[in-house]
């Protein structure tokens, strides 16, 4: 509907805003787990933009040349979504074990703040999309992207809180590797159900033999 895709449109536009912020951020004070996070937030406005483009694809009619319409064009962003994200903490995950080895000094206070306008911003924009996300799979992975960002956000905070209590840089390597962690269990159910819906399986929650 014109709803859901104002609604998409809005939420692409100020989490693409907040990701320019928070690199600009995550570099000044010397935060992987910020950086990680905002390039966690710039795959979240590219799940808003392609459930976009999806949604308004799947209203197309058939034609001659595709005869069932455009129907799974949500299955396919939502597999590429997923995809992407698992793509994604690879980088993580190799850049947190070096700065393990190599500690960094963070700017906790900028850390902080930071991760709590995150949370704010991506607890609005999952609550705003999550009841279509009940009946469309791709509206579902960009709202799972977005709560995934929130949660990490919120250790981003604790991160920065251990940092100033401890003075130990490595809590901020550290909550990175669960960052990634959380990224690759949050998209694995999508990935999965995608994949299954794509190679024509049964969707979630319906028995072939009731």
């Amino acid at each position: 509907s014109s709803e859901v895709s104002r609604k998409l449109v809005i939420a692409a536009v100020a989490t693409l805003t907040f990701v320019v912020i928070e690199v600009g951020v995550g570099f000044f004070a010397n935060s992987l787990a910020l950086v990680g996070d905002a390039l966690h937030n710039f795959t979240d406005s590219v799940a808003l933009l392609v459930a976009l483009v999806a949604l308004r694809l799947e209203r197309r009619k058939p034609t001659s040349e595709k005869s069932y319409g455009y129907q799974r064009a949500g299955i396919l962003a939502a597999f590429i979504n997923a995809g992407t994200l698992v793509g994604f903490t690879v980088y993580i995950f190799i850049e947190a074990f070096d700065r393990f080895r190599h500690p960094h000094a963070v700017n906790d206070r900028a850390m902080m703040v930071t991760a709590i306008v995150a949370i704010v911003l991506n607890a609005a924009i999952t609550i705003a999309l999550r009841r279509e996300g009940r009946h469309d799979v791709n509206i579902r992975a960009a709202v799972v992207h977005m709560l995934g960002d929130a949660i990490s956000s919120a250790g981003i905070v604790v991160a920065a809180l251990l940092i100033r209590s401890t003075g130990d840089a490595v809590w901020d390597p550290a909550i990175s590797i669960l960052i990634g962690v959380l990224i690759l269990w949050s998209s694995w159910g999508i990935l999965r159900e995608a994949v299954n819906l794509l190679l024509e399986g049964t969707p979630t929650g319906i028995d072939p033999g009731s």
